[in-house]
């Protein structure tokens, strides 16, 4: 059952026409595999702690939780440990990955990304940081643009999320 979990378990896996994109654990790395014979194809390193992954035009970009006290201690950790935390206070970073090698492409590092808050589609790779939603390019990792600020509730805790939705050119959060 999902919902007994984190809220971005299910954003650890993408998968593709011939290629899945998954961590293997909590703290795992990004590993490829082949979707018709599971064979690993490649894991990237710079990509250990990923917490959500999208796919868009040859890129996997990962949002990667870089605070060690909020990180998984074992895989039948308690969820009360993560019931303390705030989803702000946690820093996290966002890679882009190649998928044909795991090689990083870029990375950007604001002060926090929200918790299901990356989305991204041809005129960008959006997110929350607390503060506001900024835009980054998505071949470069460049910043575009960055709203006034967004609010949302300050008492978010890590295990939960927001949601910010891309249509067409459209952004909507909540």
């Amino acid at each position: 059952h999902l919902k007994s979990g984190i809220g971005n378990l299910g954003h650890r896996i993408v998968a593709q026409e011939d290629k899945v994109y998954v961590t293997m654990g909590f703290n795992a790395p990004v590993s490829a595999l082949d979707s018709r014979t599971g064979k690993e194809l490649w894991v990237s390193d710079d990509s250990a702690n990923a917490e959500e992954l999208i796919l868009q035009d040859g890129l996997l970009f990962c949002v990667i939780n870089l605070a060690k006290e909020s990180q998984s201690k074992h895989p039948y950790q308690s969820m009360s440990n993560y019931n303390r935390m705030l989803a702000n206070k946690v820093s996290r970073k966002i890679i882009a990955l190649d998928v044909k090698s795991g090689d990083k492409v870029w990375e950007h590092v604001p002060k926090t990304v929200l918790p299901l808050s990356l989305t991204v589609g041809e005129k960008g790779l959006f997110f929350h940081d607390s503060d506001s939603i900024v835009s980054l390019v998505p071949r470069t990792g460049k910043q575009q643009w960055r709203s006034e600020a967004v609010k949302y509730w300050q008492d978010l805790m890590l295990y939960s999320g927001v949601n910010l939705v891309l249509y067409r050119d459209i952004l909507l959060f909540s």
